[in-house]
């Protein structure tokens, strides 16, 4: 047996924790109709082992106009976007940088912001929030017991020109009780040019794939959510559809993943426990067309797991008005699928979900303890513990891994 100590010394999915306290503040979260973003209002400084990372964010709001715009600058080793560095010294890009109208039955949006259409207070099936900031055209309307809300955008990732394209409608058939049903679309035009079709909020994108027996050029996917409130119990599921065939082949494993959990809050304490699933080939198309897989400057637009695993999430949380001390425990059962690999060709290579049988299985436990120094300034330390059986798929290689952070917030 192999044992690999690791010592990071980072901040590890930081934003996830704005996610989750975004969600647990909130009575639901499909009602909430994004992209919002929430994180910008604050401007952060990471200091680590590896590199240094000044994150600014200002969030300015003037009536029904709404304006922010949030630019990362990092010196050092890092893989989070933005990789480039300028003169080999330093990477700085905008991630956020928008202008919105909101009213109380109408929001229009326009620029970069990282996209967010998730149930989950985690990460969601698809537009996790985890991507590069994506440069859209988004508005959302919203008629009593009707909603819903689109948006438009052309990616670009320094390899092909992409169009995304997704829609979603929200039902709230009683008090606490709705529905979400959404249609995404990515795809390719021979002529260079956007499809208008998809610019028809109203239509069923997968219509027009199978009209133009354009299989090739477009990657169709559905997503489904629901949700109940019931006193202190939020319950809610996700079922995520990735181009899934009318005729099921031999050779085609089902390219679906789905989630469910339950949170319990009382005044200043909660609990959270969630299951997700998501099978293999999931975000991704054949091995000839690449540029249909859903990634972004090869972040995954959906989970940042990727695909092909099992994960339980259970989470506690107490707080006051100065302290927030969270505890968060997961177990990931991951195989070797990821968003990079077409499904295979014959039925023998794909019949199996992992193709050496060797799976890699985490165990985390992740601490929050934030202070709140002024209404402006809060300090966050993170620390954490991994453990990682069959590491990188090595049987009987393991590693363990302490991860410490320290993250200031403040507000310009």
């Amino acid at each position: 047996m192999h044992i690999i100590f690791m010592v990071i010394l980072g901040i590890y999915n930081f934003q996830s924790i704005s996610f989750i306290k975004n969600a647990i503040s909130q009575k639901g979260f499909i009602e909430n109709l994004s992209p919002i973003p929430k994180f910008i209002k604050s401007s952060n400084i990471e200091i680590t082992k590896k590199y240094l990372l000044l994150d600014v964010g200002k969030h300015i709001k003037r009536g029904n106009l709404e304006f922010g715009f949030n630019i990362i600058v990092k010196r050092g080793d890092t893989s989070q976007y933005p990789t480039k560095l300028w003169n080999n010294l330093f990477a700085a890009d905008y991630n956020t940088l928008y202008l919105k109208y909101t009213s109380n039955r109408f929001n229009f949006l326009i620029g970069r912001v990282p996209v967010k259409w998730g149930i989950s207070p985690f990460s969601s099936l698809i537009f996790s929030g985890y991507e590069p900031g994506i440069d859209i055209i988004y508005y959302s309307l919203d008629y009593f017991r009707i909603k819903g809300d689109y948006f438009f955008s052309i990616l670009r990732d320094n390899e092909n020109y992409r169009y995304l394209a997704a829609h979603r409608f929200i039902l709230n058939i009683i008090n606490n009780l709705q529905f979400s049903f959404g249609d995404i679309i990515l795809y390719r035009t021979k002529d260079g040019l956007p499809d208008f079709y998809y610019f028809n909020p109203l239509a069923i994108y997968y219509v027009r794939q199978w009209t133009l027996d354009s299989s090739g050029f477009t990657n169709s996917a559905f997503d489904f959510k629901g949700e109940y409130i019931c006193r202190r119990f939020h319950i809610y599921a996700e079922l995520f559809i990735d181009d899934f065939p009318y005729i099921k082949l031999y050779h085609e494993n089902p390219r679906i993943g789905g989630l469910t959990g339950i949170i319990y809050r009382k005044k200043h304490t909660g609990f959270l426990l969630e299951y997700k699933r998501v099978n293999r080939f999931t975000y991704c198309y054949y091995t000839f067309a690449p540029y249909l897989s859903f990634r972004y400057f090869s972040k995954p637009l959906g989970t940042w797991e990727g695909n092909d695993f099992d994960r339980f999430t259970a989470f506690y949380w107490v707080e006051n008005k100065k302290a927030l001390f969270g505890v968060k425990v997961f177990y990931i059962r991951h195989g070797e699928g990821n968003i990079f690999e077409g499904f295979r060709s014959t039925s023998e290579e794909s019949e199996h979900y992992f193709l050496s049988g060797i799976v890699e299985k985490i165990l985390a436990t992740k601490l929050i303890i934030s202070k709140k120094i002024s209404d402006s300034k809060i300090l966050y330390f993170l620390p954490s513990f991994v453990y990682i059986k069959n590491y990188r798929h090595t049987n009987a290689q393991n590693a363990f891994l302490i991860d410490f952070g320290i993250l200031f917030s403040f507000t310009l």
